[in-house]
């Protein structure tokens, strides 16, 4: 379900890219393509959801509050922002304002390496 940043327009149907500016759909009652500045959120059907793949040497997760994951390969960062190469989606440029971890490391979960006697 794509919802748009005006509060009331949402689309269903599947999302068959992200790129160029803009998020593609496929619906059953046609192909859609909004611009990334009118989407407010993107909902995945939990069933359908791919499984995170184990990060590869190089590469970082980066983990978003309330809840989402990106991984991928850094490509520079400054104090407010980070480029990352991911595998699927190209060259992302992330605003880290929303991110609240930084994985370097091919943990599942930042829990498993958690000190108890911390």
């Amino acid at each position: 379900i794509v919802l748009l940043s005006n509060g009331t327009d949402r689309f269903s149907g599947t999302v068959t890219s992200i790129a160029d500016g803009g998020v593609s759909l496929t619906g059953r009652y046609g192909d859609f393509r909004f611009p990334v500045d009118e989407v407010a959120e993107i909902r995945f059907a939990r069933n359908s959801l791919a499984s995170v793949p184990d990060a590869t040497p190089g590469q970082i997760r980066l983990r978003i509050h309330p809840l989402g994951i990106l991984s991928g390969t850094p490509i520079s960062a400054d104090a407010t922002s980070l480029a990352i190469l991911n595998p699927s989606c190209g060259q992302i440029n992330v605003d880290l304002d929303p991110v609240i971890l930084i994985e370097n490391h091919d943990a599942h979960s930042f829990l498993d390496a958690w000190d108890p006697e911390f």
